[in-house]
């Protein structure tokens, strides 16, 4: 994974500052805060002193609080998802139990 990312750095030094710049605001109006976060570090490590690195400078902190907000917000949601999903096999249990105990005889014991 690590020369994947390796790669990608080096691919993305290869491209202007202002090339870098556009991609991160096009992933921050996209909401890609990650990819925003991720270009911008790319942006100031590659060439620190130019004026899109400056702007990148300024941008990051919001896309980093950004990206894990949203992560965040990702994780809550599979949480509840799961905690429907357990919640909905125990109630279609529940609801099972109830209606063979309806359909059994008088004094049978359940199994």
């Amino acid at each position: 994974m690590e020369n994947a990312q390796l790669s990608q750095q080096i691919e993305q030094c290869q491209n202007s500052p202002e090339k870098l710049l556009e991609a991160a605001k096009t992933n921050l109006n996209r909401k890609d805060y990650s990819g925003t976060a991720a270009t911008l570090r790319a942006l100031i490590q590659c060439s620190s002193d130019s004026e899109p690195a400056i702007e990148a400078r300024k941008l990051l902190p919001s896309a980093v609080l950004n990206a894990k907000k949203a992560e965040s917000i990702a994780e809550e949601k599979k949480r509840k998802a799961q905690l429907n999903s357990k919640n909905t096999l125990r109630n279609g249990f529940a609801s099972r139990r109830k209606s063979e105990r309806k359909s059994m005889p008088a004094g049978a014991i359940p199994k």
